[in-house]
C-alpha cells in the first residue's frame, strides 16, 4: 500500500508505508518485483515468493493506474501460488490488505493462506474470512462495483471477546461492518500443508479476475 495507491484511491489522505508495519511478506507493486511473463511475484520482505507456469500466469501490465505496474489475473486459470507461511499460523493476530480492481467474480478470492485466511471479492461484497479447522469465519459483505479500484485490510485478533471485535475490515478508508458466520476462532490455523495463493482460493476455485496491484501480511492485528 505505497502513497501512489492511498493517493489515487483516498484523495490525498493517508499515506502508508507497508515497510513500517514489518510484514512478513509484501508483494509490492514495483516493476523490480513483478515479472513481465507473469512467473514470478518477489516478496520484498521474507522471501515467499509467488510463481506461475504456463495458463496460471498472470499477465504484466507496467502502466496501470498511476503508472503503477500490476497483475491482471483472467477469472478461470491465472494464479501465483508461494510456500507457506509459517510466521502467521497459530497466532492471535493477523493483518492482510490488497491492492484490486475487480472485473470477474467467483468467489472471487484475491489473497488466500491454506483455506482458512481469505481476502475475497464478490458483486455483492467483499468478505474477510478467518477459520481455523472449521466452519467458523467472519464475513464482511458491501457492495462493491466491478472496476472500481479498491483497498480492502482485514484484521484479526484473537484476544477480544467479541466476533465484531474480533474480525474487522476497512474498505478504501472506513471501517466497514462485520457480519460474523459461527465464531471467529482465537488462533489463526497450524496446516502444515498450507500454502499462500494469490489469483484464488486454496480450497479449488474462486478464481478472481482483474488487475492486483499490490498485497501484505503482517503477523499480528494492526489495531493501533
Amino acid at each position: 500500500m505505497n502513497k501512489k495507491h492511498w493517493l489515487f484511491l483516498n484523495s490525498g489522505g493517508s499515506v502508508f508505508t507497508p515497510a513500517s508495519l514489518l510484514p512478513v511478506a509484501w508483494w509490492d507493486s514495483r516493476a523490480a518485483d513483478m515479472a513481465s511473463d507473469g512467473s514470478l511475484w518477489t516478496d520484498r520482505i521474507g522471501g515467499y515468493n509467488l510463481t506461475a507456469s504456463g495458463s496460471a500466469k498472470p499477465t504484466y501490465t507496467a502502466n496501470g493506474k498511476n503508472g503503477q505496474p500490476s497483475f491482471t489475473f483472467n477469472g478461470t486459470t491465472s494464479v501465483l501460488t508461494g510456500p507457506k507461511i509459517a510466521a502467521i499460523q497459530n497466532k492471535s493476530g493477523l493483518t492482510m490488505w490488497r491492492v484490486v480492481k475487480a472485473t470477474i467474480f467467483d468467489g472471487g478470492v484475491v489473497v488466500s493462506h491454506g483455506q482458512s485466511a481469505n481476502l475475497r471479492s464478490e458483486i455483492n461484497g467483499i468478505y474477510s474470512i478467518l477459520a481455523n479447522g472449521a466452519n467458523t469465519y467472519g464475513l464482511n459483505p458491501n457492495h462493491i462495483d466491478a472496476g472500481t479500484y479498491y483497498i480492502h485490510v482485514m484484521i484479526f485478533d484473537g484476544t477480544q471477546s467479541t466476533n465484531a471485535t474480533k474480525l474487522v475490515s476497512w474498505l478504501n478508508g472506513p471501517q466497514v461492518l462485520t457480519y460474523p458466520g459461527g465464531s471467529i476462532p482465537t488462533t489463526t490455523e497450524s496446516n502444515s500443508g498450507s500454502l499462500i495463493y494469490i489469483g484464488k482460493y486454496a480450497g479449488g476455485a474462486g478464481f478472481i479476475g482483474g488487475e492486483i496491484f499490490e498485497s501484505g501480511i503482517v503477523d499480528r492485528a494492526i489495531n493501533s
